[in-house]
């Protein structure tokens, strides 16, 4: 029935064919009834009963898609010699002689030792300590929220005249 079709702007969609000849052709006396619709049980609905008129549409669809990229990280040997100035502390000892009135032993109360002794005196020093550090790679996920638009194109339908049962 394409050679009837005329146009379509959009809104109207315009046919060849005279108002007339439509209502010979397609026209009933009577609406259909209930049983005229239930007796078909497929799609071969004949075309006095139903008319289908396809209506076109956009929707915007969003998907995501998983992508790789890589980060490249090169480690090349490189050998060089670091000098780094440390203060440390240390004890040092030292031995005073005094002329025999003024030594400790006298006034403390002390006496001359009869054999051989020794005294341990501790000293305390600081050692340097050499470490090394170490470079550790991570990744994390981060998610974040994007906005995209886009045009989408549909169809308005709009049915004038008569009006049917299911207003």
């Amino acid at each position: 029935m394409d050679i009837w079709k005329e146009g379509y702007d959009g809104d109207v969609l315009r046919f060849r064919i005279s108002k007339e000849e439509a209502k010979s052709k397609f026209a009933r006396d009577t609406p259909p009834t209930d049983q005229d619709y239930s007796r078909y049980k497929t799609s071969d609905i004949p075309k006095d009963i139903e008319t289908r008129i396809p209506v076109m549409g956009e929707k915007l669809g969003v998907s995501k898609t998983t992508s790789t990229r890589e980060a490249t990280i090169t480690k090349e040997p490189i050998t060089e010699q670091k000098t780094i100035e440390v203060p440390v502390t240390h004890e040092e000892m030292t031995v005073e002689r005094r002329p025999a009135g003024e030594t400790v032993s006298s006034s403390s109360g002390q006496r001359p030792v009869e054999s051989r002794t020794e005294t341990k005196v501790p000293l305390k020093s600081e050692e340097v300590q050499v470490t090394k550090e170490e470079v550790a790679v991570k990744k994390k996920p981060v998610t974040e929220t994007r906005s995209v638009s886009d045009e989408v194109k549909s169809e308005r339908v709009n049915v004038s005249g008569e009006s049917s049962a299911e207003d």
